[in-house]
């Protein structure tokens, strides 16, 4: 695993957004958008929208530009972004992604975990396919989903998809990252429960990497563990030779009452691989997919159920607890991202200029992630060990992008403004309502 230098890292920026310059037309909305030397270029644009906070639109501007009195207005600002594209951002967050990923293993596998996270959008009755009216005394809202992979051992986002929620489906959007990917690396997927799929499982399979789902217990109808015959004792790993087929010959149903080696598919249509060596469907052939389950003790009366296919040889039941741990590391993500990188305060009602956001606050995520681990604290006898403060490095990630500060300011804040670690620390989980969005009449002076 290698972690870039500031620097580097800052070049890598420079340089994803610099390739989307060269292809400008591609990312406007009319030929001529932004072909005219002007204030608000299409790069002051980019730079401006990736360093916003949580101020309005006027005292981000001033910000940017320093006070000047010839700081472009909001109107002006609104207008020029609203010719570009969301891809554009996209591609500039995958292209610095690629670029500096550090490559980052466990036991030679890419840990990559998969989640969603629901993000409040300034109201907007029009967008009906996001728009909950109201409904006694809640107030209308407008909801995307955010569906992310997330390195975990890296600690960067890799891919995303953003869904309207009432449109969302997590399981084709996990299908459609995984496809899409062109990674070579020995890949592991982590999943929670809410994954759980034949057909998203046989997808992980086609693509040869390894899966990781927390799936339902053997009690609870509608999950894989509940149509198989498993024992009932506290902890077990036993291993599945399934195969999967939509028939309904007589011989098929005489196949499924052995549990634990055949399986019907109800909805054939749901699965992409009843496919016979002439590229025909045919939904009476059998597809194979082995896997292990395992019940896990978590605590004094916790157990889960666990469905992965990777080797018991190297990964036994106590590697597997392990691996299903690290899959937190994307729930702290959403946090992060949210509440100090300030994904809730939106600067536009539009949906192409909230998707600009989005993917900028990923990329800038990923750019502060990658500083924080490129910077090796210096070890100290204390009681806890102790990490860089995520709010101060991102307050100065942007400075840093701008030129406001240099390499060695960045590296002396990062190790004076420090966080206690607290490894396996339990609390009683409550059920939590996400803070809405923050109305552009209250935002930060």
């Amino acid at each position: 695993m290698k972690y870039l230098k500031p620097n580097t890292l800052r070049r890598n920026l420079f340089d994803s957004i610099d390739q989307i310059l060269l292809n400008k037309a591609s990312y406007v909305k009319n030929p001529t958008d932004h072909s005219r030397t002007r204030k608000l270029s299409f790069k002051t644009i980019i730079n401006s929208i990736l360093q916003m906070s949580g101020g309005s639109i006027n005292n981000e501007l001033l910000s940017f530009f320093n006070c000047s009195d010839t700081t472009p207005t909001a109107a002006a600002f609104v207008q020029q972004r609203s010719k570009i594209l969301p891809t554009a951002f996209e591609d500039i967050f995958k292209s610095f992604t690629n670029s500096s990923n550090p490559n980052a293993t466990y036991k030679n596998y890419r840990v990559l975990a998969i989640d969603g996270s629901d993000l409040h959008v300034p109201t907007n009755p029009k967008d009906k396919d996001s728009y909950f009216p109201r409904i006694n005394d809640q107030r209308p809202y407008n909801l995307l989903h955010l569906n992310a992979l997330y390195d975990v051992c890296g600690k960067i986002y890799v891919d995303t998809i953003i869904q309207k929620s009432r449109n969302s489906n997590e399981n084709q959007a996990l299908i459609d990252m995984v496809d899409r990917n062109a990674g070579t690396m020995d890949t592991l997927i982590i999943a929670d429960r809410g994954y759980e799929s034949y057909n998203t499982l046989a997808h992980i399979q086609e693509k040869g990497w390894k899966f990781l789902f927390r799936v339902k217990n053997a009690t609870s109808s509608g999950g894989i563990a509940n149509g198989l015959d498993l024992p009932q004792d506290n902890e077990y790993d036993i291993f599945i030779n399934l195969h999967l087929s939509a028939g309904r010959t007589k011989d098929h149903w005489e196949l499924y009452k052995n549990k634990n080696t055949y399986k019907r598919i109800s909805h054939p249509e749901n699965f992409d691989f009843f496919i016979n060596p002439a590229g025909e469907r045919d939904v009476l052939m059998f597809y194979h997919l082995p896997f292990r389950i395992l019940k896990i003790k978590l605590g004094e009366d916790t157990y889960e159920t666990i469905l992965t296919n990777l080797p018991a040889e190297t990964f036994p039941l106590s590697e597997i607890k392990k691996l299903y741990s690290m899959r937190w590391g994307i729930e702290t993500s959403f946090r992060d991202l949210k509440y100090p990188l300030g994904l809730l305060n939106f600067h536009a009602r539009k949906t192409d200029l909230i998707y600009q956001e989005i993917y900028a606050h990923l990329l800038l995520y990923n750019f502060v992630s990658l500083i924080m681990s490129s910077h090796k604290l210096e070890c100290l006898t204390r009681k806890h060990d102790y990490k860089s403060s995520f709010s101060i490095a991102i307050h100065a990630s942007r400075l840093f992008i701008k030129g406001k500060i240099s390499c060695k300011t960045v590296k002396n804040l990062l190790s004076k403004y420090l966080t206690p670690i607290r490894p396996n620390r339990k609390a009683i989980r409550r059920k939590k309502k996400d803070r809405s969005v923050m109305s552009f009449n209250y935002r930060l002076s």
